[in-house]
């Protein structure tokens, strides 16, 4: 991609921004180069509005190639439903009461009430289900 790009001209910025998703998208399935893989991502999202497709090129690149910045933006995509289905992060909030106290040893989860502290987040479906995740 040498050369300068007349913004000016639209069929010259058409051209120009086929041609990079074209190099990224090389770049990240035949050179399976993980940075590439964001950079599709990115294109996807920003210039073919495509969200679908960029989650799907996400998560690979987070779970295959363990790049943590589609990892973050895959996240990001969970928490506002963009591409995948929408999730609902369920944090416990630490109990309010006197330390020692019988009080202080529950959590409290705004949406649910109490229950034990678990180890990582919750992931659930914002969809109703009959039961939680």
């Amino acid at each position: 991609m040498a050369g300068l790009v007349n913004l000016e001209d639209e069929e010259e910025v058409k051209g120009y921004l086929e041609n990079l998703g074209i190099e990224y998208s090389y770049q990240c399935y035949k050179e399976g180069d993980p940075d590439g893989c964001h950079r599709l991502a990115d294109y996807l999202e920003g210039v073919k509005k495509d969200f679908h497709a960029a989650a799907k090129v996400l998560k690979e690149n987070c779970e295959k190639n363990e790049n943590s910045e589609s990892c973050y933006k895959l996240g990001a995509y969970y928490a506002t439903g963009k591409g995948e289905k929408q999730l609902l992060v369920l944090f416990l909030l630490p109990p309010v009461g006197r330390k020692g106290s019988v009080e202080h040893e529950r959590w409290v989860n705004p949406w649910l009430g109490e229950a034990s502290p678990p180890s990582p987040p919750l992931l659930c479906p914002l969809e109703p289900s009959p039961h939680w995740c």
